[in-house]
């Protein structure tokens, strides 16, 4: 491990100086990746330090950029970038991997990325990170992140206009967060304050908000003569901060070629894609993996292909990605808009509305028809379908959302967070014996198959369950099960969705609290009949007889 600031001479700091100031437009480029990814959890302190680097050309090598607080006890990377350096094409690729993404450690199992470090340092983590890209990794650079605070007070704070009062506390993670509305000058204590507060009505969207005005008020006051005047200062600092395996003249290569590629606008940069999970009663980042590896080829590796945008029905939001790359023949990119599901009336005439004892009793009409099977079009989640439409700027988005969050706030719906789901697991044992008294489910078969409806509702009744009635779902091809919580009962929700083997993305929640439905159930063709659920029942047979 190299610290690559020793002893600084007068024409190192001059060239330090200057890697300082060609760097500032890479500072802000990769902290933006980090703002716009909802499971960053703290200011990313990367890429302040990453604009201190360096005069020989890497090219065609991957850079595992990473953050440590090296205030706890036990240190876990917190932040963590892949960068691909093409000095030919002049272009750079930036891939962000949140820090709850679920990967396979060497030693550990399937557990969290950031927990690699933890276990075994900066090559188990350059290990895993290779290992779950399929892509070599040549060189690393490790920051401190909890120099952030130091930084800041060093080049003597950051002119900020707060707009709200920030309050929050908390004591188990050492957390005070006490700041006032109103211009001001922050300290290196109040900027990290700034930096994590997410405890307002726009959660993590309003921390990002914040952290890119602080980020632009930042790179005006670095520019300052005040921060030139204390640049000898600024390096010593960042001597402590930044270590790496890359030589001092190899740093500043990298800002030159960081310069080239934002000056031929060759920077292409995302974040790996995937949904919220929950296993064993922690949450995580579930990457998808196939979109994943077209994002590698097309980010990192710079080849041309058009990346997948896969719709999830957790989120009610029209699709508001930045513009994806695009190819040579400059086609349009077609997202997708989200699914919807449509709450039926409180009564169909073709609906089965059956009491709970007639599922007591095989019904060979319902088990085995020569009858084609019907679906009953007023249950129906509308189809995911494509549009034209334009490239999304980052200015116009909060328009976009402004239509949507109409529409869902006539709905009343909402999406299923990571916020949520971490809370739940957090404070709920959602593997603890099943208690479901009193909850009215629907189940719909969405598959086509005779029978799985009835033999399901079956099965969850002797779980406690109200199973009011069983019928078909609007059409027949979902591909996935999906669990729709009606009132907004998270806790139990993700309780529902362990016992079914449902992940939270393919959780729809509505608050609706006058509906006599608690959760509709619509089985998919990844329904593993009811297995799983018989192995699940003798458990909680057993629990509940020896309890």
């Amino acid at each position: 491990m190299e610290n690559f600031f020793t002893k600084p001479t007068k024409k190192k700091k001059l060239t330090s100086f200057f890697a300082i100031i060609g760097l500032s437009v890479l500072f802000t480029l990769i902290l933006h990746v980090f703002l716009v990814s909802v499971l960053v959890a703290k200011f990313d302190v990367v890429s302040v330090f990453f604009s201190l680097i360096s005069e020989e050309r890497v090219s065609g090598k991957n850079i595992l950029v990473f953050g440590i607080d090296d205030t706890r006890a036990v240190q876990r990377s917190d932040s963590i970038l892949v960068v691909n350096l093409d000095d030919q094409n002049k272009r750079i690729g930036i891939l962000s991997i949140p820090r709850d993404t679920r990967v396979k450690i060497d030693g550990a199992g399937f557990t969290r990325i950031n927990h690699a470090y933890a276990y075994g340092g900066v090559d188990l983590l350059q290990e895993t990170v290779s290992t779950f890209l399929e892509l070599p990794l040549h060189h690393y650079v490790k920051i401190d992140l909890s120099g952030v605070e130091k930084f800041v007070d060093i080049i003597g704070g950051v002119k900020l206009n707060v707009q709200d009062d920030l309050h929050y506390t908390d004591q188990a993670g050492d957390l005070y967060i006490n700041i006032e509305k109103g211009e001001q000058v922050l300290t290196g204590q109040k900027a990290v304050q700034y930096l994590r507060f997410r405890q307002d009505n726009e959660g993590d969207i309003g921390r990002i908000k914040r952290q890119q005005r602080f980020i632009t008020q930042l790179s005006k006051k670095i520019f300052s003569f005040e921060s030139i005047t204390k640049l000898p200062k600024i390096v010593r600092h960042v001597s402590n901060t930044v270590h790496s395996d890359l030589s001092f003249s190899q740093m500043v290569g990298i800002a030159m070629q960081f310069k080239d590629a934002v000056r031929y606008n060759h920077v292409k940069k995302a974040t790996v894609p995937g949904a919220i999970m929950l296993s064993g009663g922690a949450y995580y980042w579930k990457p998808d993996i196939s979109s994943l590896d077209t994002i590698v080829d097309d980010v990192l590796l710079g080849f041309n292909k058009q990346i997948p945008v896969v719709a999830s029905l957790l989120d009610t939001q029209p699709v508001n990605h930045k513009p994806l790359p695009q190819t040579s023949s400059k086609k349009k990119v077609k997202p997708m808009v989200r699914t919807e599901i449509l709450s039926p009336p409180p009564s169909l005439p073709e609906s089965k509305i059956v009491s709970i004892e007639t599922l007591d009793f095989d019904d060979p009409k319902e088990t085995i028809t020569s009858q084609p099977l019907q679906p009953s079009s007023k249950l129906a989640l509308k189809p995911v379908h494509h549009v034209d439409v334009k490239p999304v700027e980052l200015s116009k988005v909060n328009n976009a959302k402004s239509s949507s969050q109409t529409k869902d706030k006539v709905l009343n719906r909402r999406k299923l967070t990571m916020k949520e789901v971490s809370r739940v697991a957090e404070l709920v044992d959602v593997n603890e014996q099943y208690e479901f008294a009193q909850l009215n489910v629907e189940v719909l078969n969405g598959t086509g198959k005779a029978g799985k409806a009835k033999r399901t509702a079956r099965v969850l009744k002797k779980f406690g369950l109200n199973i009011p009635r069983f019928d078909n779902a609007g059409h027949f091809n979902y591909p996935n099960t999906v669990l729709v919580d009606w009132k907004g009962n998270i806790e139990q929700s993700l309780k529902l969705a362990q016992l079914l083997n449902i992940q939270p993305e393919n959780i729809i929640v509505y608050d609706k609290d006058q509906k006599p439905l608690d959760f509709t159930l619509v089985i998919g063709q990844d329904w593993k009949d009811i297995k799983h659920l018989l192995e699940q029942l003798d458990k909680y047979e057993h629990i509940k007889k020896h309890s």
